[in-house]
């Protein structure tokens, strides 16, 4: 008996968003500033840069030698502490996340004739200012980790208190998961890309949120618990940021392939003596970076781009005509084959007018196209 079915599906998601990224920044504070016999220091000057863009951030202590910068975007920046009469004391490489804390107490020496105290070594890493439970993923780290389907929500796995069913890396498609965290439903989880909310307010799950690709992300937070006010949900909270232009002009290209020949069979599929399904993936783009004014207006832009063919097979025990050794046959069912393609935008504009920090962006444009199935037959062995 011979069955085809032919079913066609063409859709378009496009997304726009331009805004500010005040519900994405980092607050970068500290408890007092002093000197050495532990005096606060009034009026000291507080100065933090970030190392790629140029962008500067300034206060001063109050008359309890306290201070706090607000409104720090994610990023390694450079911090001087200041006052007259007291050397100054810098640090390098001091890093700011999303949502995080960073907290530097300095202590001032009286100053000699042209003195200065660099303090090379980064703020310690263990989170001490609150109690939340999460972990955060930098560009690196993103890159390096095995992604099936080039879907950075999959990383949600390597999460304290995650939840997640087994990824299938033959699936077509985005394959986004639903998980729960820490006993909560998947539709309480909560999801900011660049600040903004990022969920399908519909059915509020991750089947049909923006997926930008893995080379246009900056850094990932995922926080499971203790968190503050500040985090919509019950369940985990997913902030996003993606990469933005620096002062200098910075680009890459890539592809990742896949193809049948280089895929081990099935083990099932080879008990019963299929062949291995059809599989072949491109997944390929290009990202560019820099300078639009230096140390004033930054873009970056990426594009990503994804070709699948994907062929599967349903099986079941039936009986049949011919004979077998046990008596009882398979039979071979080749379902469809499945031919996907998709393709992902991420871009931004930074502009820091008179030393002061704005970002707009705009993530993600997504295309899908689908055909399912091109063809589905069944025979019986």
């Amino acid at each position: 008996m011979n069955a085809c079915t032919s079913v066609a599906r063409d859709y378009l998601c496009l997304m726009c968003c331009l805004t500010t990224l005040s519900l994405a920044q980092t607050l970068t504070t500290a408890r007092f500033v002093h000197d050495a016999t532990g005096a606060a220091i009034i009026r000291a000057e507080i100065t933090a840069q970030n190392r790629v863009t140029g962008e500067k951030k300034s206060t001063q202590t109050d008359g309890s030698g306290d201070y706090v910068l607000t409104s720090i975007s994610p990023g390694t920046y450079e911090v001087t502490i200041s006052a007259p009469g007291f050397s100054m004391a810098r640090y390098t490489s001091v890093q700011a996340e999303i949502g995080g804390t960073v907290t530097i107490n300095a202590v001032l020496t009286v100053a000699t004739a042209a003195s200065q105290v660099t303090v090379s070594d980064a703020p310690q890493l263990m989170q001490s200012s609150n109690a939340e439970i999460g972990i955060s993923i930098d560009a690196t780290t993103v890159s390096a980790m095995p992604l099936p389907t080039r879907n950075f929500l999959q990383l949600a796995a390597i999460t304290p208190g995650v939840s997640m069913p087994l990824t299938d890396n033959s699936a077509i498609g985005r394959n986004s998961p639903n998980f729960s965290v820490n006993g909560a439903r998947t539709s309480q989880n909560n999801l900011r890309i660049n600040g903004i909310d990022a969920n399908d307010i519909s059915a509020h799950d991750f089947a049909s949120v923006a997926i930008p690709a893995p080379e246009s992300i900056s850094e990932i937070v995922v926080k499971t618990s203790m968190y503050d006010a500040s985090v919509s949900g019950a369940g985990a909270s997913i902030q996003l940021i993606t990469k933005a232009g620096t002062n200098s002009l910075h680009g890459a290209s890539y592809e990742y392939w896949r193809d049948t020949a280089l895929n081990a069979n099935d083990p099932n599929l080879k008990a019963v003596e299929l062949s291995r399904p059809v599989l072949r993936r491109s997944v390929y783009g290009a990202t560019l970076g820099g300078p639009i004014r230096k140390n004033r207006a930054f873009f970056f832009v990426s594009y990503q781009g994804t070709r699948e063919t994907n062929v599967w097979y349903v099986e079941g025990a039936v009986p049949v005509t011919r004979p077998s050794s046990c008596g009882v046959g398979i039979r071979k069912r080749p379902s469809g084959s499945f031919a996907f393609s998709s393709a992902s935008a991420v871009g931004s504009i930074e502009v820091v007018p008179g030393g002061r920090m704005g970002r707009k962006s705009f993530s993600s444009a997504l295309s899908e196209r689908s055909v399912q199935p091109t063809r589905a037959c069944t025979r019986v062995c």
